[in-house]
């Protein structure tokens, strides 16, 4: 080498010292993001177990409609020597599982396992020998069939779930062979010459099946649409942001969970923190829900203009001591005994803008910053505004998971709704609340609202005068754990 050749040489070899330190780190740094969703869904051992029957039957219902393939084989028979035999037009006419069992492979997937299963299939049968051809049905029973089956859960692009079989072992111990037909009695004779090799292309057999089975399964998921239309304003997706976390005795799968505006498809910003759950082996389904999966129903709920209710007379319950009319509403508001004789009202409650939520361990925060607007209703059933209101309020509510067994549903919502504040924005008018503390001091429940649009949801709110009119101060909210877990037990 020159002399210049040996300095660019050293020069680079010192470049490379200088600024390998930092490509390597920057390598070392660069993580794929784990992506994260606003609902978590958590499987213990106890949920499995309790699900794994469903499962089964399903995988069961699958075999019991997937056509068996046709099959030839070639057997060395006592006095026949080699024989050729052909089954086809398989048909399962028995299939019951006595024992089974479903457990968690950690990082794997989740295992089943069939133990003392019978299964009984007939088949058209056609042999043929040194002395000719017979055809004719054979049945075939087996009584102690065990089966084990891997499964590996995953996600398509789209976030459905998907199902592989990663290992399948059957076991068939004794196989009871019926032949019926021309020369049936000689073939039942001899057929224990064969069952041996019949029984080991079983074996394959089976697992064929329940692998094509599962794949087909696993079509049908991948073809179900992962985002559902709940009414005519709002959809929710419930596809997976990522692979189900596979652990010893759970599994955890991270659902999107958002609301949308189903028309337009638009859904909310925000981006989901991570969701920790508690160990809750004594439960079967442990679910954590974020702030984010809740604000994102008020957006699409507020943009869909579906944040407003109107209060009539008939909606109050009859044991109400308060009704809405000028002379009940003139407790609160004199000037409505003065200017109007005895006549019914209506209240229209609307949101202007989309209410805040937070989870905390407490329960629920809500703040909601509403309009209220009066009416008196003429006797031509005519509205008469007689005041409008700028309401910010702050809520908490206590939710409840409560199991029922009626129907598809196995659970209902449930839970307390507390008014903790409320300030008037941007009016003079102020309610006189004498009266109504002096009614609430009788009365300990004093509104009962109920949801006839959808009776899975129940919501009792109770008045806490004591907090209101002091407003909602900024800074005093407690602080959020922004998510939020229930369990069903």
């Amino acid at each position: 080498f020159s002399m210049t050749g040996m300095s660019n040489l050293y020069l680079t070899m010192m470049m490379w010292v200088l600024f390998l330190p930092i490509f390597e780190s920057r390598l070392l740094l660069k993580t794929e993001p784990k992506h994260t969703g606003a609902l978590k869904l958590q499987i213990t051992q106890r949920g499995l177990t309790y699900v794994k029957d469903v499962v089964i039957e399903m995988l069961l219902s699958q075999l019991r409609k997937q056509p068996i393939p046709d099959q030839s084989s070639r057997y060395n028979v006592p006095m026949l020597g080699e024989v050729s035999m052909w089954f086809s037009n398989t048909q399962i006419e028995q299939l019951q599982v006595k024992e089974s069992m479903a457990y968690f492979d950690k990082d794997r997937g989740i295992r089943l396992s069939i133990q003392k299963a019978h299964v009984l299939f007939s088949s058209n049968w056609k042999i043929k020998h040194l002395f000719g051809l017979d055809n004719g049905i054979v049945q075939a029973n087996i009584s102690q069939l065990s089966l084990s089956v891997l499964l590996g859960l995953g996600t398509d692009y789209d976030g459905r779930l998907l199902l592989r079989p990663l290992s399948c072992a059957a076991n068939i111990p004794d196989l009871q062979l019926t032949f019926f037909g021309p020369n049936s009695h000689f073939y039942n004779l001899v057929s224990q010459s064969f069952k041996k090799a019949l029984i080991f292309d079983l074996h394959q057999e089976v697992c064929m099946e329940v692998i094509e089975s599962i794949y087909a399964f696993s079509r049908h998921l991948s073809s179900t649409n992962s985002q559902v239309q709940i009414d005519s304003v709002a959809g929710i997706s419930y596809s997976l942001v990522s692979k189900p976390e596979i652990e010893e005795d759970r599994c955890n799968l991270d659902i999107k969970g958002k609301f949308f505006l189903f028309k337009q498809r638009q859904a909310i910003s925000l981006a989901p923190i991570p969701i920790f759950l508690p160990n809750r082996s004594r439960s079967m389904i442990v679910i954590g829900v974020s702030d984010v999966l809740v604000n994102s129903a008020a957006f699409v709920y507020f943009i869909g203009n579906k944040l407003r209710v109107k209060l009539t007379e008939e909606m109050i319950p009859k044991r109400s001591p308060i009704r809405l009319n000028t002379q009940s509403m003139g407790y609160f508001l004199p000037e409505l005994r003065r200017w109007f004789s005895p006549m019914p009202m209506e209240l229209h409650l609307a949101a202007r803008k989309e209410p805040e939520l937070h989870f905390h361990p407490g329960g629920l925060d809500a703040i909601v910053l509403g309009r209220l607007e009066a009416f008196v209703v003429r006797p031509n059933s005519s509205l008469m505004n007689v005041f409008t209101l700028n309401i910010d309020c702050n809520f908490t509510a206590n939710i409840l998971l409560e199991g029922v067994h009626s129907g598809n549903f196995f659970a209902k919502i449930g839970g307390s709704l507390v008014l903790r504040g409320c300030v008037n924005e941007g009016s003079d008018l102020q309610p006189d609340l004498t009266h109504l503390k002096t009614v609430a001091a009788s009365h300990n429940h004093l509104i009962k609202i109920k949801m006839p649009d959808n009776p899975q949801f129940a919501f009792v709110s109770v008045v806490d005068l004591n907090r209101r009119g002091q407003g909602v101060p900024s800074g005093e909210l407690p602080e959020v754990s922004r998510a939020f877990g229930i369990s069903r037990e």
